[in-house]
């Protein structure tokens, strides 16, 4: 059977929670991560080990051309932006706001300290209930500070960038 990018994004939200878990006794409730970074964590570890089974040694953002995996960089903002997937929220009401997910992980990736910065956060966060603070000691910037650099990749123009708001409290699941 040829692996397939959703059978692999499922194998990744996996990774993602023993990740943040793994070493961490269970109490019965885990703290959500910003459903857009583990999202956008799940998506890129399953683009990594789909072209890693199919194509050895290829670039995964071929494979994610193809149209059949995340989908193309947001021309700019989505209906709902990344601020308003900090909680429990996982409705991708659009290709849209499931694509943003990807590049935005995959700009911290590139941007902030590469793979292991998005690993550690997960550890990182696995252990208390403060995200934001995790989230500057995993990647060297704060959450603000990301999402005005996210407009800005996005081409947004300063005078259009949403309001920054109030970072979103841990939530249980």
């Amino acid at each position: 059977m040829k692996p397939t990018f959703h059978g692999l994004h499922e194998v990744a939200i996996f990774y993602e929670a023993q990740a943040q878990y793994g070493n961490v006794a269970y109490d019965g409730t885990k703290s959500q991560i910003p459903s857009w970074l583990r999202e956008g964590t799940a998506q890129i570890v399953a683009l990594l080990g789909t072209n890693d089974l199919i194509t050895p040694g290829g670039a995964y953002s071929n494979l994610n051309a193809d149209g059949r995996t995340v989908g193309p960089k947001p021309e700019g903002l989505c209906e709902k932006d990344l601020q308003d997937y900090e909680g429990l929220d996982k409705h991708w009401s659009s290709d849209c706001t499931f694509s943003q997910n990807f590049y935005a992980a995959e700009l911290l990736v590139a941007m902030h300290g590469g793979f292991d910065a998005l690993y550690n956060f997960d550890i990182l966060y696995g252990k208390n209930e403060d995200w934001v603070a995790d989230f500057k000691k995993a990647f060297g910037i704060s959450r603000e500070e990301f999402y005005k650099e996210w407009y800005s990749y996005l081409g947004i123009p300063q005078t259009q960038w949403p309001t920054i708001r109030a970072p979103k409290p841990a939530e249980h699941y």
